[in-house]
């Protein structure tokens, strides 16, 4: 069944509906949500995506990522997928929000990002279909990993802001 999600504007105000398929093969602007895991140490869960993915197969990826829905918000896309992702249901923070373009040639990613904060020092039940498995990293570790590992492209732009404002994560 095909998924569809809301177009939106540069002011990210909704202004139609399109399938996942054409919000990707023609750049229309979309939403996305980010969910960030911290344990009691400040360490941060990413994941490592599951081969059975469409897209970036067994590339490291925030704690939960997913598209935001045709009628869901931001809030309630990061909690869904926090619940299919990773088995948990918790309260999450609001950090910030960014935007996202990125193109392979064939694929287009348009989107807005919001990324969401929560405590959560596990045990997770992850989804197969979508997870290969999950481990907490300190910062700095996860830093030094962007320069050698294959991430998501909307990882390395979630990081670079967290780099030049750490005290985001204050929240948590």
């Amino acid at each position: 069944m095909p998924e569809f999600f809301d177009v939106v504007n540069e002011q990210d105000k909704i202004i139609g509906t399109a399938s996942r398929k054409d919000c990707h093969t023609k750049g229309l602007l979309h939403r996305s949500s980010v969910v960030l895991i911290m344990n009691a140490q400040r360490h941060l869960l990413l994941q490592k995506r599951s081969m059975k993915k469409d897209l970036y197969r067994g590339w490291w990826n925030e704690s939960v990522s997913g598209h935001v829905d045709h009628g869901e918000t931001y809030a309630t896309a990061a909690a869904r997928e926090t619940q299919e992702e990773l088995g948990i249901a918790i309260p999450l923070t609001q950090l910030f929000k960014i935007k996202k373009e990125w193109t392979d040639g064939e694929r287009m990613d348009n989107e807005f990002v919001t990324v969401f904060l929560g405590k959560n020092d596990g045990p997770f039940t992850t989804n197969p279909n979508k997870v290969a498995f999950v481990q907490f990293f300190p910062l700095e570790t996860i830093f030094a990993m962007l320069e050698t590992e294959h991430f998501t492209p909307a990882t390395y732009d979630i990081f670079s802001e967290i780099k030049k404002r750490p005290e985001l994560l204050a929240k948590g």
